[in-house]
């Protein structure tokens, strides 16, 4: 059975030009915490057990044991200013970056693009769905 939450901006209060941009926060059981901005309207689904989390530019997939928590963030608090050992990556459309790691890029066929540390530019690559590796980690992201 195939169920989906949609995760809307809605869900928090933004105040003033002065609020600050949320995120969801998913904890995971290695230690590792990653980031999606609610403005990018993530999905939420769950299959067997498995759960996707896909935005408008970012999909991860989760065995369901590994998620600890999943929690709403100020996002300039919780990305720019991560615990110590926590993963923290992101990608604004053109850039993924994540601080400290190692970054492969895969075309869908599995052909090796680019490697980086810390960040990778694809504003050189076509639109289209490229396959990010970092931190032992697969990443799909949309370039538009």
């Amino acid at each position: 059975m195939n169920r989906s939450i949609i995760l809307m901006l809605g869900l928090c209060t933004l105040v003033g030009a002065s609020a600050q941009e949320k995120a969801l926060r998913v904890e995971l059981t290695d230690g590792n915490a990653e980031y999606f901005k609610l403005v990018e309207k993530p999905v939420m689904t769950f299959e067997g057990e498995n759960v996707r989390i896909a935005s408008t530019s970012l999909t991860s997939d989760y065995p369901r044991v590994d998620v600890v928590s999943m929690t709403f963030v100020d996002a300039s608090a919780g990305i720019e200013a991560p615990a110590q050992g926590v993963t923290v990556y992101s990608y604004d459309g053109t850039t993924f970056r994540c601080p400290g790691n190692d970054i492969t890029v895969y075309d869908l066929q599995g052909v090796r693009l680019a490697d980086a540390a810390d960040s990778v530019s694809l504003a050189g690559f076509p639109a289209g769905v490229y396959v990010i590796r970092t931190n032992n980690k697969s990443i799909k992201v949309t370039k538009k």
